[in-house]
């Protein structure tokens, strides 16, 4: 079945680009903008959201980790509210939460920031089960998981980005300074894999050593998160200083294939700093102006991949909070390119989108920031891929 994208029109302003100029062709033939508008009323504007599938039926989860300290459940389609996981039996514990994914309508697996643990609740928000990684990780250094939502795969393999804490292991005897963080943090494993979760045994193995040596020197550090999705059943990887999403082997966890993303609008990825440079704040600058890859999606029905990216601006442009440029980019099931919008940042916002079977929710945040009720609800409107 051919894939035909059509695209409704937006006024998109003249920009140069790294080798060509977007046509107007290509602009304009792109997604269908439905009618289809859709609230979810959590009572609170929540960028930390996802879509699950269970029994054929597709929900929304939103998070607050700090003023609601609960998940909302949503049905994706009709919005109408299924039920709610508190997590107060995490935070009151004085646990900062990283993440979470999932697990069925009735469980969720969260993990925590900083100190490691990783929990399952039940729908009332009681604990299941505790995991302490500190008790798994290497006892000679101080590693640190983050994640990404997926984390878990069809099989309930985890899979968690690893951060090399300097202050930590200095604490620890470690390391010595910050010269010796540097070159042990481009030997620190990218990823780390967890099986046996839901079992007695847990087995763990890292992934992607020296990752970061392709991009920094010897006196750089990274400073970003740790961006590790499960999409497809598949592991990605990206970094804001490349214009590159790497697919890691599952059986090796190393870099397998390697997709170069290409925007008409920007250039992607940008150089690393050195530890004296983060100290004057040049990568927050940095992280305002460079193009850099954001998100990674994947649809399931039409078997398409949505990457989000962050494009280019000046130095003195204005800056407001989810209000940047951007464009997002569809490639087909084996990553070639079908087509790329930029968006109209000032309709249209980047941060969590949704992928549902009919398509892509963006949400239209900007137009709407200045409704009294913003706070209470997150808005979307529905792009669908035309199948001919």
């Amino acid at each position: 079945m051919k894939l035909k994208f059509l695209y409704i029109v937006f006024v998109i302003t003249s920009c140069s680009t790294p080798s060509e100029k977007a046509t107007e062709e290509e602009e304009s033939s792109f997604l269908v903008k439905t009618k289809y508008s859709i609230e979810y009323n959590a009572g609170f504007n929540s960028y930390s959201n996802q879509i699950f599938e269970e029994d054929g039926r597709e929900y929304a989860a939103f998070a607050d980790f700090t003023t609601r300290k609960e998940i909302k459940l949503f049905d994706a389609h009709s919005a109408s509210l299924v039920g709610s996981i508190p997590l107060d039996s995490i935070i009151n514990q004085g646990q900062l939460i990283s993440g979470y994914t999932m697990v069925n309508v009735d469980s969720v697996l969260v993990l925590t920031e900083y100190t490691n643990q990783l929990y399952l609740l039940n729908r009332s928000g009681e604990i299941i089960k505790k995991v302490d990684f500190n008790v798994y990780l290497n006892a000679d250094t101080a590693f640190m998981l983050t994640t990404c939502h997926p984390f878990m795969t069809k099989d309930k393999v985890l899979y968690f980005g690893v951060l090399f804490p300097y202050n930590e292991n200095i604490a620890m005897g470690h390391i010595d300074d910050v010269y010796d963080q540097l070159r042990i943090e481009k030997q620190t494993p990218y990823l780390v894999e967890v099986e046996g979760v839901f079992s007695d045994s847990i087995r763990i193995r890292y992934g992607l050593r020296n990752f970061y040596s392709r991009f920094m020197g010897d006196e750089e550090t990274s400073l970003e998160r740790r961006q590790v999705k499960i999409l497809n059943d598949k592991i990605f990887v990206h970094s804001i200083f490349c214009d590159t999403i790497y697919e890691v082997n599952p059986n090796t966890l190393e870099i397998d294939k390697m997709y170069t993303i290409k925007s008409n609008f920007s250039s992607f990825g940008y150089k690393s700093v050195t530890f004296d440079e983060t100290s004057k704040g040049w990568h927050n600058e940095l992280g305002q102006t460079k193009g850099r890859i954001d998100h990674i999606l994947y649809d399931d029905d039409n078997e398409l991949y949505y990457v989000l990216c962050y494009l280019e601006r000046p130095l003195d442009a204005p800056r407001e909070r989810n209000i940047r440029p951007w464009s997002y980019i569809v490639y087909d099931k084996n990553f070639n390119k079908l087509q790329e919008v930029k968006m109209d940042e000032n309709v249209y916002s980047a941060v969590s989108p949704l992928v549902i079977k009919e398509g892509i929710l963006i949400s239209n945040y900007p137009q709407h920031k200045n409704d009294k009720d913003i706070f209470t609800k997150s808005t979307y409107e529905l792009f669908k891929p035309v199948k001919n």
